[in-house]
């Protein structure tokens, strides 16, 4: 391993340590997290980003225009059913939940 090697991997294993969740490249393509550590230096390896879920929706507008707006998941199954029933909602555009690594 290469000092620069070292250097890169280092902010992974100090979160690994603190507890935090670090993760591999699968020969997938796919990151895959990691519960134990086993630290071969050739694999790709990172601090697992944050991610947020949302659902966007199409409204309507007092000026006639319709607008895309989104919801995050941290919104009530009841705040759901009550802005379906709005007479502003037009329908949903994602039928599942989206999530995005922030």
């Amino acid at each position: 391993m290469t000092p620069q090697r070292a250097a890169e991997l280092l902010p992974v294993i100090k979160a690994f340590s603190e507890g935090q969740q670090v993760q591999f490249l699968g020969s997938d393509g796919q990151w895959r997290d990691c519960k134990i550590a086993c630290w071969h230096w050739h694999t790709n390896w990172r601090i697992k980003p944050n991610t947020i879920k949302y659902r966007r929706y199409l409204v309507s507008a007092t000026n006639g225009k319709n607008y895309v707006t989104c919801m995050n998941e941290e919104n009530s199954v009841e705040f759901i059913s009550q802005l379906e029933d709005q007479a502003y909602f037009i329908c949903w555009i994602d039928t599942e939940w989206q999530e995005v690594e922030i």
